[in-house]
Order: C-alpha cells, then structure tokens, then sequence
C-alpha cells in the first residue's frame, strides 16, 4: 500500500474517530495508525449480541470469531430538529439488513429513551426493511 493510500485511511479513521466521540486520548497521538474499539451489549429479538465497533467496521458478535463482520459504507452529519446527528452506515452480506450507529453532537441521550443511559443510538433494519432502535453505552478503549 502507498504512503498517500496510508495517509488517507489515516485521515479518515482519525476524522471518523472524532464523529463517532471516542476519546481524544485513544487516538490523538497515533500518527501513522488509528486502533480503537467500542464495546457494548444489545438485545436483539430475544438475544443478546456483544458488539465492537472500530473505525471502520461493527463486529455484529465480537465473541463469535465466525460472526459476521459489517464494513462501514458510509457516515455524515445530519441536520435534524433535535440538533446535529452522526450517522455511521454498516452493511454485511451475512445478516438480512444493515445497521447503523448515531449520535448527537452534543451526546446527550436522543429523545424517547431518557430513562435509559445511553451515549448512541444503534438502529437494525431487518430484511423486511422495518427498523429497531436500541440505545446503547459504547465503552472504547483502545486494544
């Protein structure tokens, strides 16, 4: 891989890091390569998925080593009446639908779900197209 290709992944895994409101400390210092890890549970028609997100992928089930892996295909700020919102968009072929993780500008928790803790919003879309929303705490740290 060239230097220019290296730079630019560089460039978009530290801009995504910064959309996505991981703590400066887990990449403000990397100057050539960007790991982090964001950790945390969702209950998903009756079962419980360990996920990790990284600045390019969502482990759908992080304890599963055969489990479906979604690649990031895209992310943008939206402008919403409830103020500006990060939306990261994940595809996998192995799961009937996509995923995709927000949150607002600000983290504060997005309105309907304030008796739950919540930094992020996850929202499955089956293959049916209809969609679940499940507030979740992403806990990164860096591996």
């Amino acid at each position: 891989m060239t230097n220019d290709a290296m730079r630019e992944i560089h460039a978009h895994d530290l801009q995504m890091s910064k959309d996505m409101g991981v703590p400066h400390h887990l990449y403000e210092n990397s100057p050539e390569f960007i790991d982090w890890y964001g950790r945390f549970t969702v209950h998903i028609n009756g079962r419980e998925f360990k996920m990790a997100v990284t600045p390019s992928t969502l482990f759908v089930d992080e304890s599963d080593a055969s489990g479906p892996v979604a690649q990031l295909t895209g992310s943008e700020w939206l402008e919403t009446p409830s103020g500006r919102i990060f939306h990261a968009d994940y595809v996998t072929s192995m799961v009937h639908g996509g995923f995709q993780v927000f949150r607002r500008e600000d983290s504060s928790p997005f309105d309907g779900f304030e008796s739950v803790q919540h930094t992020h919003m996850l929202v499955y879309t089956n293959g049916a197209g209809q969609k679940q929303f499940f507030p979740v705490v992403v806990f990164f740290a860096n591996e």
